[in-house]
């Protein structure tokens, strides 16, 4: 589709009137000779208002009297570019009001004459905008700062704690060793046995204090990942919790070896303990009461995925170990499960 020239400068006027910006064409001497209607609507002006006008109406009174040297200037330059770059412009409604601007400036030629082509954008929402943007900059930058404050405060209490917690545990892991070995015939076996899971849980809560300690630091150090014998984790956990167990009068057993991960072994240690810290509160009496069993429902302990090599885990079985009257059932499909009661 081709237009001719009458439709070209219609299409023009089109485009001049329908700009989402506000538009003006002044001539060299400052005066308005045509404005769109976004500029009225900017102003709040009519356009029989402005026509004819200087340009000078449209700004504050403050800037009128150097304007006209500066339009001059640009007037011998003869070169399109942003109006005021890096300085905050300020136009004036009809009502008085002032508001930010943009402006863009374009020489042409009207008739044999030079005019200029203004563009004008309000840009009051796009500061706010930005303003809003540095506020929550600022806002974030604070609790920032609060947050690394609560960390220290959180890292120097998690010490101190830890060294006040551990002093006395290491007295009473201490003196259990110095009975057993000074009066180790008169304890006899089971005392000496007692005395045993007493040293040992000593040491078992010392390294949930540093548990603790790496807790208190989550998401700001490094997961310790290794080679982690499962079986060495639950056998460390079930013994923490052995005294609970027995009053509770549940049995855990483990038909089977667990597989070797590599994992942070305290915090998949925790995992374990809130597992079977939590179905252990949730057991139906047996038919003969002699023992307690997990119900139907909480049965699955442990679901693991096993590598069958050791350099990838390109396939792999889940296993599931569930807790029952009769000890525990393996299943390595998990649709296969029993449930049994």
């Amino acid at each position: 589709m081709t237009f001719s020239d009458t439709d070209g400068t219609a299409l023009m006027r089109i485009a001049f009137e329908a700009a989402p910006n506000g538009a003006v064409i002044v001539d060299g001497d400052g005066v308005i000779l045509q404005v769109n209607a976004q500029l009225e609507r900017d102003f709040g002006y009519d356009r029989a208002e402005l026509v004819g006008r200087p340009i000078e109406l449209l700004l504050p009174e403050r800037y009128r009297a150097g304007h006209a040297s500066l339009r001059a200037r640009f007037m011998t330059e003869s070169e399109a570019r942003l109006m005021g770059r890096g300085r905050n412009l300020t136009a004036r409604r009809k009502d008085g009001s002032e508001f930010p601007i943009e402006i863009g400036l374009k020489p042409a030629t009207a008739k044999q004459r030079p005019v200029i082509v203004a563009s004008v954008t309000d840009i009051t929402q796009r500061l706010e905008a930005e303003e809003q943007l540095r506020f929550y900059a600022r806002e974030l930058e604070a609790k920032n700062k609060d947050l690394s404050r609560s960390n220290q405060e959180l890292d120097d209490f998690a010490y101190i704690a830890s060294h006040d917690l551990k002093e006395p545990l290491r007295g009473i892991h201490n003196y259990a060793s110095f009975l057993i070995e000074d009066y180790s015939e008169i304890l006899g076996q089971d005392g000496r046995a007692k005395l045993e899971a007493v040293g040992r849980l000593a040491q078992r809560l010392e390294q949930l204090i540093d548990t603790l300690m790496l807790y208190s630091r989550l998401g700001r150090v490094d997961l310790a990942v290794k080679e982690t014998n499962l079986d060495v984790v639950v056998r460390d956990v079930l013994e923490s919790l052995a005294f609970s167990l027995k009053e509770k009068n549940v049995e855990i057993r483990l038909p089977s070896p667990l597989p070797k991960l590599s994992c942070d072994g305290a915090r998949v240690a925790e995992v374990f303990r809130n597992l079977i810290a939590m179905r252990r509160n949730i057991t139906t009496s047996s038919k003969n009461g002699s023992k307690s069993a997990f119900s139907a429902r909480w049965r699955a302990l442990f679901d693991f995925t096993c590598a069958t090599t050791a350099s990838a885990f390109a396939k792999s079985t889940s296993t599931l170990y569930f807790a029952s009257l009769s000890g525990c059932t393996r299943a390595t499909n998990m649709a296969a499960a029993p449930e049994r009661d």
